[in-house]
């Protein structure tokens, strides 16, 4: 996997659930 590469879960209020963001720095 790529150090660089961030893969978290964040709550979303709109979808009112949890979605799979992905952060590249």
């Amino acid at each position: 996997t790529n150090p660089e590469r961030i893969e978290m879960m964040k709550y979303c209020p709109r979808l009112n659930k949890h979605t799979l963001h992905r952060e590249t720095k």
